[in-house]
C-alpha cells in the first residue's frame, strides 16, 4: 500500500512540473515575442538597456563606499579595545 503512494506522489510531482515548465516556457516566449516583435517593445528594451548600462559600476562604487565605512567603524570600535587589552598584558607581564 506504502508503494502506491509513494508511486501517487511522484506522478503528481511530474505533472505540476510539467505545468510549472510549460507556464515558464509560454511567458519567456511572450515577452521575446513582445520585446523583439513590436516596435513598441524594442523601444521598452532599449530604455531598459540605457538605465542599466551603466549600473554595475554605480554598484561596485556604493559597495566600495559601505565596505570602507563599515572598516572604519569597526576600526573605531575596536582600536580602543585592543590598546586596553595590550596595555593589561603588558602590565600584567610587569607584575
Amino acid at each position: 500500500m506504502k508503494k502506491k503512494l509513494d508511486l501517487y506522489h511522484h506522478d503528481d510531482h511530474k505533472r505540476s512540473s510539467f505545468w510549472f515548465g510549460f507556464a515558464l516556457g509560454v511567458s519567456t516566449a511572450s515577452s521575446a515575442i513582445f520585446f523583439l516583435g513590436t516596435k513598441k517593445g524594442r523601444e521598452t528594451l532599449k530604455r531598459v538597456l540605457d538605465v542599466t548600462e551603466g549600473l554595475d559600476e554605480v554598484l561596485f562604487d556604493k559597495l566600495k563606499e559601505i565596505g570602507v565605512e563599515t572598516l572604519k567603524e569597526v576600526n573605531d570600535h575596536i582600536t580602543p579595545k585592543l590598546k586596553k587589552s595590550f596595555t593589561a598584558l603588558d602590565e600584567a607581564k610587569s607584575a
